[in-house]
């Protein structure tokens, strides 16, 4: 297969997470390649075990492949860096036999899929359709703004096993695919960090609703409640929140009331 040497143009751009190719590099680079029915074409760069994919989209320079800045961010790309691009055969890539799992980088980004699940899951295909493990992709919600990250539950590895091979190096998605999204709630505060508890927020109730002598035997995880609209999360001093007790890990009384702290 033939390769192209190119350098990277980081643009404010709109085509997602697609690299965008002069149309003198894009023919370089498919000649001889039989074309596919998808309409995303696969590259792998110099880096093993990246590969990125091309819906298209031209760069408005000869010798350069235009990226935005989050993906670019994600793949390791810094501006004018020289990277090799290769296309992979259609033959070469794998069927998803299995359900695409995916899942958001932080519970931040969680709280955004829990929002705007539908959209997210119906725009995937036009912001990204090449993933391989270890990739944490943009994805911008619904309106714009800042993106969320994504990444791949991968077949063969896991946080604990990253040096395992996986059973396929990359996957390209489609519109049959099946697709889920793993929840990444946000951890709760637990009582064997009691002292942190009490360095980030005091919660000052009345006597009768949460003694204070259980405060200062145990400790108190605050929790956002989700009839306050919102879930688990930091407070601020001052803040009035809706909280509940928790002791040794299980609520003491799941009851809601107002505190400050």
């Amino acid at each position: 297969m033939p390769t192209v040497k190119l350098r990277v143009s980081i643009k404010t751009i709109t085509t997602g997470d697609f690299i965008s190719l002069h149309p003198d590099d894009s023919q370089m680079l498919f000649l001889g390649v039989p074309s596919s029915d998808h309409f995303c074409r696969v590259l792998r760069t110099s880096t093993p075990g990246q590969y990125v994919g091309w819906a298209g989209h031209s760069a408005a320079v000869k010798g350069t492949v235009e990226v935005s800045r989050p993906f670019a961010s994600a793949l390791g790309w810094t501006e004018g860096q020289p990277v090799e691009l290769t296309a992979v055969p259609v033959e070469s890539i794998p069927r998803n036999a299995d359900p695409i799992v995916i899942r958001p980088s932080s519970s931040d980004d969680w709280e955004v899929v829990e929002l705007q699940a539908e959209y997210l899951e119906s725009a995937l295909l036009s912001q990204i359709a090449v993933l391989f493990p270890g990739l944490k992709f943009p994805l911008w919600p619904e309106g714009g703004g800042k993106p969320i990250f994504m990444e791949a539950v991968w077949d063969g590895v896991d946080d604990k096993q990253a040096t395992v091979k996986p059973k396929v190096p990359f996957r390209l998605l489609r519109e049959s695919d099946e697709l889920a999204i793993e929840a990444k709630p946000r951890k709760l505060l637990l009582p064997d960090a009691r002292s942190e508890v009490k360095r980030l927020c005091r919660v000052v109730c009345d006597d009768e609703v949460f003694p204070p002598e259980l405060y200062d035997k145990y400790g108190v995880t605050c929790i956002l409640h989700s009839n306050a609209g919102v879930t688990t999360g930091m407070v601020k001093l001052g803040d009035k929140i809706v909280a509940a007790s928790m002791v040794n890990n299980d609520l003491v009384d799941p009851g809601n009331y107002s505190c400050h702290c």
